[in-house]
């Protein structure tokens, strides 16, 4: 397989590489210098100076290396990415950025231990949107044609054997759940605080996510993230995102800061709050 062009943007968190023809972060990170920043403003009142937190779908590193600043030199960060080409640049940009407190693992994390067999890679377009759910359940996953097959190890976050975990950050795709019961005893011991995506329309596991974290003692709060930030890093005013938004949970056993952005769920039900359009289009201001 040919990888495609490179390229490489000085950001506001430090330089990335992505790849060249990427339609939502690499795109993002050349206009703007900055990808999701509204995310990074409310979780890093949960990452302390060093403390540990888990990026799982860490992509090329975006979040992982803002968390690995966050923590410092004593804290680390655990990044597992299981697409091999973004796990590549993962471990590029963390290097590009002298940061030695990121662990990459090319893995995709699970409810269960396996040996995954699949295609990966795809267009750099839709690098972000691979789906390893099918793989995990019967190994019929295929993302694009003419991608040649690998075995991937399918892990839990519990046979980290964590001492240590502040934040788990979930970006996967539709497998959220399965990561959240392959992590119920790191959750129950140690109660890092949670946050992952919930935008698919109607998520058929999301009453299952709710009642597991209920369970473990967790309240959540739907949280609308605007991807536009008048005040980005390359003071950029016009908004390509045409006032879309992201949905995603927060979940935790302590009550978090608020900026008037968190919604609690009080019940089972995919119902997020939905964003006025014409403020969604304003985008969000964050220095």
């Amino acid at each position: 397989m040919l990888w495609p062009t490179i390229e490489i943007y000085d950001c506001r968190h430090g330089r990335f590489a992505h790849f060249r023809g990427d339609r939502d972060i690499g795109r993002f990170l050349e206009k703007y210098g900055e990808w999701a920043e509204v995310e990074l403003a409310l979780l890093k009142q949960f990452i302390p100076k060093g403390g540990l937190v888990l990026d799982v779908g860490a992509n090329i590193g975006t979040h992982a290396i803002a968390f690995a600043r966050m923590v410092g030199a004593d804290g680390a960060v655990i990044a597992i990415e299981a697409v091999p080409v973004a796990h590549a640049l993962l471990c590029f940009n963390a290097l590009q950025n002298g940061l030695t407190n990121i662990v990459q693992l090319n893995a995709i994390a699970s409810s269960t231990p396996a040996l995954v067999r699949c295609r990966v890679g795809g267009e750099p377009k839709d690098m972000g949107l691979a789906n390893f759910k099918q793989a995990v359940t019967d190994g019929g996953y295929r993302h694009a044609a003419g991608i040649a097959e690998t075995t991937l190890a399918a892990i839990t976050l519990d046979s980290l054997s964590l001492q240590r975990c502040d934040l788990i950050k979930i970006d996967v795709e539709m497998m959220e759940y399965e990561v959240l019961c392959g992590a119920v005893e790191t959750i129950r011991s140690l109660h890092p605080v949670l946050y992952f995506e919930q935008t698919q329309e109607r998520h058929p596991d999301f009453p299952a996510i709710y009642e597991l974290l209920k369970s473990l003692g967790y309240r959540l709060y739907w949280h609308i993230a605007n991807p536009f930030n008048r005040r980005n890093f390359r003071n950029d005013r016009e908004n390509i995102f045409d006032g879309q938004v992201e949905v995603n949970v927060l979940a935790c056993t302590q009550t978090p800061v608020s900026d008037g952005s968190l919604t609690e769920v009080v019940a089972p039900i995919y119902n997020p709050p939905v964003p006025l359009r014409q403020d969604a289009i304003a985008g969000v201001d964050i220095a």
